[in-house]
């Protein structure tokens, strides 16, 4: 039970707040590119620029942010910026793959923490765009719908998040939504080639 708590600590509390933090990353990188410079104070990879405190535990947990930019947005800005998360957590758990490719697995105890590490991390990478690609206000899947929409049915989601925070709260308690994310998760190990998640 000890040594399941600090593998929790080591691993799996990094990994998750590195997954946050590259995620609002890249809706801040997003961002700028759409000409918002104010967004450059958060293009940031350390998560105490994005996390706040009152809603960290649910965070944690969802993958989602209380200060979307997306909102800021229309049409496909708005798609693009709320596309940007999820893009760059997917990019980066690719990298993490390849990473694993170049240490040689079992020819040392200290290469075998990397492979561990970098592991969990593409797993959490996975799970954020995953949770955050699902087409579920207000998730960035919805925002990305919405600024693709015509704008009267972009709105309709936009008004209806109450309902969709619901929906996902609903996944979550049920389960379902971690078998959306471990399905997403095999498919990606087989066209990566891995078996390390």
């Amino acid at each position: 039970m000890v040594a399941e708590s600090w593998i929790v600590l080591i691993y799996h509390v990094p990994a998750a707040l590195f997954g946050l933090a590259v995620h609002e990353f890249g809706h801040a990188w997003m961002a700028v590119k759409m000409g918002n410079r104010s967004a450059v104070k958060r293009m940031s990879f350390n998560p105490l620029v994005h996390l706040e405190t009152s809603w960290a535990l649910l965070l944690l947990f969802s993958g989602f942010w209380l200060r979307p930019f997306a909102d800021t947005y229309v049409g496909r800005k708005k798609a693009w910026v709320a596309a940007g998360g999820p893009l760059l957590n997917l990019s980066t758990a690719l990298l993490m793959f390849v990473a694993v490719f170049y240490v040689h697995y079992g020819s040392s105890a200290v290469e075998r923490e990397i492979i561990r590490f970098l592991s969990i991390s593409a797993s959490y990478q996975i799970r954020f765009a995953t949770v955050n690609l699902l087409p579920i206000p207000p998730l960035d899947g919805a925002r990305i719908m919405a600024g693709l929409m015509p704008r009267l049915m972009g709105r309709f989601m936009e008004r209806n998040e109450t309902v969709g925070l619901v929906i996902l709260i609903l996944l979550l308690v049920s389960g379902s939504l971690n078998v959306i994310v471990e399905s997403f998760e095999s498919l990606l190990q087989i066209a990566v080639g891995s078996r390390l998640l």
